[in-house]
């Protein structure tokens, strides 16, 4: 997930004979059309279309670079996001950008500084003038302790309720 290997030197790796059909390349066709089919929160979803109006909306994941890549090419054709959206192909016009730690290098957790700040700085930004939203207390520590807004939320044990009253507080503090 730091891109050291591509996806495609990992399924080299595992050295597969083909049968039947299964060989490299369906395994990677099969892992872009598995990205392109991931399924999204959709409150979640509907609630960043709402703060998208004050904010870049940029998706942050540590991944490796076929979700990347799928993501850009979606990316490229995709129509504007809709309520309706279920997938990341369907939701990928919500989103502002994508950093992946396959491109960066680094996940998020490791250095938030390095996985951010490219981005924060050609955007002028700052990483105190972020909020990450993230399931793992781990990479909400690390944003947190480098200056950031972290949020850990976790659609399975959280309300989009919670994390709609905080980043209005967060909106709030950050348009003062």
């Amino acid at each position: 997930m730091r891109g050291i290997r591509s996806s495609e030197q990992v399924i080299a790796a595992m050295n597969l004979t083909p049968t039947n059909g299964l060989d490299e390349k369906f395994l990677l066709d099969r892992l872009i059309q598995d990205c392109a089919a991931m399924s999204v929160n959709t409150e979640l979803a509907t609630l960043l279309a709402e703060v998208r109006a004050h904010a870049f909306i940029v998706v942050a994941t540590d991944n490796i670079d076929c979700f990347a890549d799928t993501f850009r090419r979606v990316q490229r054709t995709a129509a504007p996001w809709s309520r309706a959206a279920a997938t990341l192909t369907d939701a990928v016009g919500l989103f502002d950008d994508l950093i992946c730690s396959s491109d960066v290098g680094v996940c998020k957790k490791n250095d938030p500084n390095r996985f951010f700040g490219g981005w924060l700085d050609a955007h002028g930004l700052t990483i105190a003038e972020a909020t990450l939203i993230d399931d793992k207390t781990t990479n909400c520590d690390a944003f947190d302790l480098n200056g950031g807004t972290a949020v850990r939320w976790d659609a399975n044990r959280d309300s989009i309720a919670e994390l709609r009253h905080t980043l209005a507080g967060w909106m709030t503090h950050s348009l003062n």
